[in-house]
């Protein structure tokens, strides 16, 4: 019989396997602010991948892991959430009637 070796269970973060479209969601403001009018779908998708991130981000923060890998991706997704953050800044005044 052939034994395995069984390794410790690591906790799988949202953004390890998806990650917002920034550079579509960064088209989608840019073309909102040349026709001064924004996509209300477009900033409820942004506010929603935001809400992920919050979570992982959350999670992350939590973990009782303070290794090399946890604390890249806390200061990756902390990144990412800055960013989408201004998107939806400057989106949200374009969706406004």
């Amino acid at each position: 019989m052939e034994t395995q070796e069984l390794l410790p269970p690591s906790l799988v973060y949202v953004t390890e396997t998806w990650k917002p479209d920034i550079a579509r969601f960064r088209r989608e403001v840019e073309d909102a602010q040349s026709s001064g009018s924004g996509d209300a779908l477009t900033l409820a998708e942004m506010e929603c991948s935001l809400d992920l991130i919050d979570a992982d981000l959350s999670a992350l923060r939590s973990s009782n892991r303070t290794d090399q890998r946890t604390l890249a991706s806390i200061k990756e997704v902390a990144e990412l959430k800055r960013g989408l953050e201004r998107l939806i800044e400057e989106m949200r005044p374009l969706c406004r009637d």
